[in-house]
């Protein structure tokens, strides 16, 4: 019967370094390092052991990892003992021998899995020693581990044909990239074919053209003589010839039109009579008249007389009411333009840039302006100051009231409320502003 094979040894777990801090006889703190990861001690809160109370920087290396081996460095006036080859050795013995290597002013010790010791650092004292590595915990199951994947890591003949078929893919698709299309042209096959074609001449047909009879036309059917007739009623006809007859109606019509207020009968039969005091009527009123113009009650009174008299206007056509009419043109009513100037912001600002109050302003001040040109439409005359107050909380306006409003006109005022409570500052700015003023007026 053949012996069994000798099974293989376990590979060594490494150790870890434990450390531990006592104060008065009592361990207040202690650790598994990880493998490779340095020990530092001092006053700094990120160290891995927080010593205060020494001669030790903010932030001390004691413990130097190199791979998976340590090396202990301490300054000459550390003290502590240490288990070394030969037994218990204390620092200071190991500084005479010159087992431990210095550098500078630190001393280097270096440590295997089977060294352990005590350090005393001021009060506290520092114990270590060489453990095997506790097991890792199993990790918990979580829902992604239940979900469908694209690739599956434990069937690796779908992820070998797959990426077998990817690099021949991307094979054929580099030769297509790179062949160069070839065109074929064959002369000889176009010459034989041009040879094929056959021309055949054209034969030219032609077309008789017959003679004008000398026979008389003959007479166009009844039908065809109405239509002609009706085409001639309806093509225009030429302008007729201005006659005095003419010029005296129109006259007439424009006088009638023009004639305002009460006209007695004598009025009716001037216009009404023989053709010189028609055409003398028309004179009269053409003279002096140029362009056209707009009767208006106020500035479009009779020549000659007030609506409501018995002369008769003789030019224009309108009616005036309420007040006298003439023929010159009245005084337009001119709308003023907006002048808007702002002043200096009284705020106590708690978070950001103080500038940036006024920037906004300015930026905005198209808003006010448009509230004053809807009031001096309403109030030429209209001037003063106008002063908002409001707060700003991460750029955002709130409590927007009217501090001072000298012109009178409160739905100036209102108006201008709203449009600060439409500004929009940074949003890091946090601020109470008392009073922002506005002086405004018309030009």
């Amino acid at each position: 019967m053949s012996a069994a094979a000798p099974q293989p040894s376990p590979k060594p777990v490494p150790k870890v370094l434990r450390i531990g801090i006592a104060l008065e006889q009592k361990i207040v703190q202690e650790r598994l390092m990880k493998i490779g990861e340095a020990v530092t001690v001092g006053g700094n809160p990120r160290n891995s052991f927080v010593v205060t109370g020494t001669k030790l920087p903010q932030r001390f290396e004691m413990f130097v990892a190199r791979g998976d081996a340590y090396s202990l460095v301490v300054p000459e006036w550390v003290e502590g003992k240490i288990s070394w080859r030969d037994g218990i050795r204390g620092l200071d013995e190991l500084r005479q021998r010159g087992e431990a290597v210095k550098r500078g002013d630190l001393y280097h010790i270096p440590l295997n899995e089977n060294v352990r010791g005590k350090v005393t650092i001021g009060s506290a004292t520092l114990l270590f020693q060489f453990v095997p590595a506790p097991p890792e915990p199993v990790r918990a199951s979580s829902p992604a581990d239940y979900k469908a994947r694209w690739f599956d890591d434990e069937d690796p003949l779908f992820q070998g044909l797959l990426g077998v078929f990817s690099l021949v893919a991307g094979a054929f698709m580099l030769w297509v990239y790179v062949t160069p299309v070839t065109e074929h042209l064959d002369l000889d096959a176009l010459e034989d074919a041009a040879k094929l074609v056959v021309v055949k001449p054209i034969d030219l047909i032609e077309i008789p053209v017959e003679a004008p009879s000398e026979e008389p036309e003959a007479e166009k059917p009844a039908e065809e003589k109405k239509v002609a007739e009706e085409k001639v009623a309806a093509a225009p006809s030429e302008p007729k010839a201005v006659t005095k007859e003419s010029v005296a109606k129109k006259s007439l019509l424009l006088q009638m039109l023009g004639t305002t207020g009460n006209a007695n009968g004598q009025a009716v039969d001037d216009i009404l009579g023989d053709d010189a005091a028609a055409m003398r009527g028309l004179d009269d009123a053409l003279n002096g008249v140029s362009g056209v113009q707009e009767a208006s009650a106020s500035g479009m009174a009779a020549k000659g007389g007030t609506a409501g008299g018995k002369e008769d206007a003789k030019v224009g056509v309108g009616i005036a009411t309420g007040g006298s009419a003439s023929t010159g043109s009245g005084a337009a009513t001119k709308i003023k333009k907006p002048i808007v100037e702002s002043g200096e912001a009284d705020a106590d600002v708690s978070e950001g840039d103080a500038g940036g109050i006024a920037s906004v302003v300015k930026k905005s001040q198209g808003r006010v302006v448009s509230c004053l040109d809807q009031a001096l439409k309403q109030n030429q005359s209209l001037n003063g100051k106008v002063s908002v107050g409001w707060s700003i909380q991460a750029g955002r306006v709130s409590d927007a009231h009217i501090v001072k409003n000298t012109t009178g006109d409160t739905a100036l005022g209102e108006c201008v409320a709203r449009a600060v409570r439409g500004f929009r500052f940074d949003e890091s700015l946090t601020a109470e502003v008392a009073e922002f003023p506005w002086v405004v007026s018309g030009q």
